[in-house]
């Protein structure tokens, strides 16, 4: 068949120029679509981890292996947007080396062809696409389970197990991977019903376990016990099973509506390993990846939070599915000219996914470009902001409580008492907050810690809303948290004074930090004007949109 015997003369080439193809999608992503809070959120614990230690000095999201081999690209910029591009590049390398490194290492045990047809449904994926080169340790997590299962296939057991253990210490998801290989080494063993069957699980495990002890035990020795275990298990396990999001069934109905083929093929494989195993002597290769797969579906479809990017977790198995499926396809007898048919039909389904880019490409971040580079330009030495979402990276927020307003911080802020919502607001009252960065997440925030936060904050530019203390009649003096030039700014054409001066509206006033004394009748607010701003703006950009900085998952 031309197709089947071009693909295997030409397999090297045919693989670089898919994987070029696929770099090609993440660069116009990289440069075009928004970051969401989950990125800038791991930029930040990747900027931080430059200076701190995990488990002692804060305390990491996911576990730490991934944020390290984040750090060496981040420091090659100190501009915050560059940063977030370079993270997104490295994303997106990394993927194309493992794809082409994948594919030389299944050459060896599976034909050409069938690699390179598997890897097209996989490279116009959608799940793949949007969310492999995302600032999330997600996809580093799936490479080194894939590498993993690529090392039980070969059977290289102890590297099998440490690369299951790096999976897990860049993200406890690889605990997946851990379950789902000792159910295949488990599966095997049963169906080899030989009593040394049992080693390579030992050695699997005694691998997997040992790097995980060596780790818990450096950061152990460096924090405590307590940090470590913390950390890394019980608050991942309360995560998971107090999660408050109820989306279980409509992303995975995303995912199969949008990429049928890409989960058909796999399907449509379970049934041929079945029947394999049938057969004498039964294929290490196919039981091992039958059960693999069975188990890491099973985990995948039982997990409770399976937003979009998490299938990336999932899909590199499901191509594994693939290679083996066209692999023993290719090696059945058939007509020449209904398998031209057949696989000229699939190369055409492949590419159906595709049509999302009409939705994907459209996109442009240049509104958070512009608000990421003038909130940056606006903080001084010693000041800070708020946002709930740790966009500006670099700096960290001035109130802890309100760093990172995910659903579960909110909730647990909507049941605080008032006392502690009170201590909350006055530890906002101390703290040099210049600048408050309004979104759909704070909106979120009880309406006593909105409020409070619109009473001191007012709209700059966008979505950026900077210091602007309210003062009433019934405050006899009043707080200048910052020395500068202040817009004086009244509900009614009266007049107010400062320091004995009288200032009507839109009066503009040079203030320094201090105490000063009120005896206005009126309320009336003195909002901060950074030096020069005006020159920084671009005007395209100047109103506030409500769903800036949110996820993109509905569309």
């Amino acid at each position: 068949m031309r197709l089947e015997s071009f693909l295997e003369r030409h397999f090297h080439v045919v693989v670089v120029l898919l994987c070029l193809g696929y770099l090609s999608i993440q660069l116009l992503y990289i440069t075009r679509t928004e970051f969401n809070p989950d990125e800038v959120q791991g930029a930040h614990a990747v900027h931080t981890l430059k200076t701190k230690l995990p488990y002692r000095d804060l305390w990491p999201y996911k576990t730490a292996l991934g944020y390290y081999l984040q750090i060496p690209v981040l420091s090659m910029s100190d501009d915050p947007w560059t940063g977030l591009l370079l993270l997104r590049g490295e994303m997106a390398l990394l993927n194309t080396a493992l794809l082409c490194m994948v594919a030389c290492v299944l050459a060896k045990h599976f034909r050409k062809a069938a690699i390179c047809l598997a890897l097209l449904p996989l490279l116009t994926m959608s799940n793949f696409l949007e969310h492999s080169s995302e600032i999330r340790v997600d996809m580093l997590t799936s490479a080194w389970g894939l590498v993993s299962l690529l090392l039980l296939l070969k059977r290289r057991f102890v590297w099998a197990g440490v690369a299951c253990a790096l999976s897990f210490l860049v993200s406890q998801k690889g605990i997946y991977y851990i379950i789902a290989s000792n159910a295949a080494l488990a599966g095997w063993m049963l169906l080899h019903r030989e009593r040394h069957s049992i080693q390579p699980a030992c050695r699997f495990n005694v691998a997997m376990l040992g790097v995980l002890v060596t780790y818990c035990g450096f950061w152990t020795a460096l924090s405590s016990p307590a940090a470590v275990l913390n950390n890394i298990f019980f608050s991942p396990y309360l995560m998971v099973f107090t999660v408050p999001y109820d989306i279980h069934r409509f992303f995975w109905l995303q995912t199969l509506w949008r990429n049928p083929l890409f989960y058909v093929i796999g399907l449509l494989h379970l049934p041929q390993l079945v029947w394999r195993l049938t057969c004498r002597p039964v294929a290490y290769r196919d039981g091992l990846l039958l059960v693999y797969t069975v188990t890491l579906m099973a985990l995948g479809i039982w997990h409770k939070q399976p937003w979009p990017y998490f299938f990336v977790l999932l899909i590199p198995t499901i191509f594994m599915l693939h290679v083996s499926f066209f692999h023993l396809y290719l090696e059945q007898p058939s007509n020449p000219a209904s398998r031209r048919l057949i696989l000229l039909l699939f190369v055409l389904l492949a590419l159906v996914p595709l049509q999302r880019f009409q939705v994907t490409l459209p996109r442009t971040h240049g509104y958070q470009k512009h608000m990421l580079e003038i909130l940056a330009s606006f903080l001084e030495p010693g000041d800070t902001y708020v946002d709930g979402m740790d966009f500006m990276y670099q700096r960290q927020q001035g109130i802890a409580a309100l760093r990172w307003l995910e659903t579960i911080t909110l909730v647990h802020l909507h049941t605080l008492p008032q006392a502690h919502l009170i201590a909350i607001i006055q530890e906002l009252e101390t703290a040099p907050i210049k600048l408050f960065v309004h979104n759909v997440r704070t909106e979120s925030l009880t309406p006593l810690l909105h409020d409070y936060l619109l009473s001191q904050f007012a709209q700059l530019w966008g979505n950026l809303y900077v210091y602007a203390p309210t003062i009433t009649p019934a405050s006899s003096e009043f707080v200048v948290k910052f020395s500068g030039t202040y817009l004086v700014e009244l509900a009614t054409d009266a007049a107010v004074s400062i320091n004995g001066q009288t200032y009507y509206p839109k009066a503009q006033v040079q203030l320094q930090a201090g105490r000063y004394h009120n005896n206005n009748q009126q309320t009336f607010r003195l909002k901060f004007m950074p030096e020069r701003w005006a020159e920084k703006v671009q005007w395209q950009y100047r109103d506030e949109r409500p769903h800036f900085m949110t996820f993109r998952h509905f569309d």
